[in-house]
C-alpha cells in the first residue's frame, strides 16, 4: 500500500507539470455563424461516421451532415466557442479539422485549412491555456 502511494504521488509530479492548451474559435458577433468543418478520414470511425461527426458538437444546432464527405454544419450562437484542437504539452498538430467555413448570413467570414490555422494560432497570444480567435460584427 504504501509503495502504491509512493508511485501515484511521483506521478502526479510528472502529469501536473504537464501544460494543456485549447484552441478554439469563439463567436463575439452579434449574429449567429454558420460553422462547416471537414473532418479528416482518420478521425471517422467507419462503423458510426454520423457519430464521429458529432464529436465535441454537443448541443450546438445542427444544419446538415454529410457522412460521405465527412463534413458537418451547425451554428454557433453569439458568444458561443468551437474547440477545435487540444493537446498537453505537445505543438499544433489540427489533426482532427481539415477545413473549416465560418459564415455569417450569407457571407463567408472565415476559412482555414491545417496550415492556415496553424500559422493563426502560432502568431497569437495564449492565455490561460486558451488559443482563441474571435470572430466580430463587421
Amino acid at each position: 500500500m504504501k509503495k502504491l502511494f509512493i508511485l501515484l504521488l511521483i506521478g502526479c509530479f510528472f502529469v501536473s507539470c504537464d501544460k494543456f492548451v485549447l484552441y478554439s474559435i469563439q463567436n463575439s458577433s452579434e449574429d449567429e455563424l454558420i460553422v462547416k468543418a471537414k473532418i479528416y478520414d482518420s478521425y471517422i470511425d467507419a462503423n458510426n461516421r454520423e457519430k464521429s461527426l458529432f464529436f465535441g458538437i454537443g448541443d450546438r444546432k445542427v444544419i446538415s451532415t454529410d457522412t460521405v464527405n465527412n463534413i458537418i454544419t451547425f451554428v454557433l450562437s453569439q458568444n458561443d466557442q468551437y474547440d477545435l484542437d487540444g493537446c498537453t504539452n505537445c505543438e499544433l498538430d489540427f489533426e482532427f479539422i481539415k477545413e473549416i467555413n465560418v459564415y455569417k448570413k450569407d457571407s463567408l467570414v472565415f476559412y482555414g485549412n491545417k496550415e492556415i490555422i496553424k500559422n493563426l494560432y502560432k502568431n497569437s497570444e495564449i492565455k490561460a491555456n486558451r488559443g482563441v480567435f474571435y470572430i466580430y460584427k463587421n
